[in-house]
């Protein structure tokens, strides 16, 4: 895909923006305006009609009564928390859709004008269109002496012999010398002492190797410390803090890394952090953000499970699809997708 230009839309609140575009075009950011006043929360959807490029224009109208309009989310920002997100969205020129925001603050999109890599044409072509001139057009475009018995010629080569014949050579007998040389030597008795030796060893080394693989196992028991609530929410401590205890109702700043969970083991890919800079921040156990952070940092369903963090510790959050955002499509996410978090609580206000 080779790319244009550069492309960007302004989308108003509450009023549905029909994309009209010439050329396709590839939305890479979704972003609040600057001027963003209000501190609610604004969903970006987008409706399409599926399109089927081998109807005729006849089919497509006659059909056009039985299509119906498909609306999906594609991320939601709020001022504060969540001002913009990464996009990999690319949109034909035949395509029908139109973008819409709830809410009443701004949204910018920006992303590139690109146009499709067109295959290249096969090779042979020329060779099959020289193969239709008969012999007088030959003549005339490669001169008098052109030869037109090459396949005459190839065949009767074809018709030869594939495999040319030896002579057949005498097969030399080997010497009593050479034989003797190329026998084995015989192990000396030192030699026969170490392999002896040796295979005495053999057992206490596999003996401790076993004992090696059974004490690494039971660390690894020991180190999996995971609480588990009811709601499938666990977490598992990296470091204990010695501050401020985290209560339902306080505001709580973070740090953070989100990966998604496959097979039950995170994905190399980050697709949300908070590493630096001003700390997540929100109100616990009030609903703000998905119910695993709430429970996950508070340790408890309903006040019952385990512990809630203080300012200093480090927790691993692991969190079911349905504690997270169930079968809502987000970018870098996908539906039903079991996600964890490495979080460090570093503020209780």
């Amino acid at each position: 895909m080779t790319t244009l230009g550069l492309w960007s839309q302004v989308l108003l609140p509450n009023s549905p923006s029909i994309l009209e575009i010439d050329d396709d075009i590839r939305i890479t950011n979704v972003a609040l305006s600057e001027s963003s006043s209000s501190k609610s929360k604004s969903v970006i959807k987008l409706m399409y009609e599926p399109q089927d490029d081998s109807e005729s224009d006849e089919e497509a109208e006659e059909q056009a009564a039985d299509k119906t309009s498909q609306e999906v989310v594609l991320c939601s920002l709020i001022p504060g928390q969540i001002e913009q997100v990464s996009l990999d969205l690319t949109i034909t020129a035949n395509d029908l859709v139109s973008i819409s925001v709830t809410g009443n603050n701004e949204v910018h999109l920006l992303g590139n004008l690109v146009s499709p890599n067109l295959p290249h044409p096969q090779d042979g072509d020329s060779d099959d269109d020289e193969s239709d001139l008969d012999e007088d057009e030959m003549r005339a475009l490669y001169g008098q002496d052109v030869s037109m018995d090459d396949d005459e010629e190839d065949d009767d080569q074809e018709d030869g012999p594939k495999i040319e014949e030896l002579p057949d050579e005498p097969i030399s007998k080997p010497s009593k010398k050479r034989a003797a040389e190329e026998a084995p030597a015989k192990p000396s008795k030192k030699e026969k002492k170490e392999a002896a030796a040796e295979k005495k060893e053999e057992p206490k080394k596999a003996e401790k190797i076993e004992k090696t693989e059974k004490k690494e196992n039971k660390d690894e028991k020991k180190e999996d410390k995971r609480v588990t609530l009811s709601n499938g929410v666990s977490y598992k401590d990296a470091k204990i803090g010695d501050g401020p205890v985290a209560k339902s109702g306080k505001r709580i700043g973070m740090r953070y890394i989100g990966r998604v969970l496959k097979d039950g083991k995170p994905q190399k890919k980050v697709f949300d952090q908070n590493t630096s800079g001003k700390p997540f921040s929100f109100r616990v156990g009030t609903g703000e953000v998905i119910s695993g952070w709430d429970t996950g940092v508070l340790g408890a369903v309903n006040g019952k499970g385990g512990q809630p963090m203080r300012v200093g510790g480090e927790r691993t959050l692991y969190i079911p699809s349905k504690q997270a955002y169930g079968n809502q499509a987000l970018p870098g996410i996908g539906k039903n997708a079991d996600m964890t978090f490495e979080v460090k609580l570093v503020e209780v206000k």
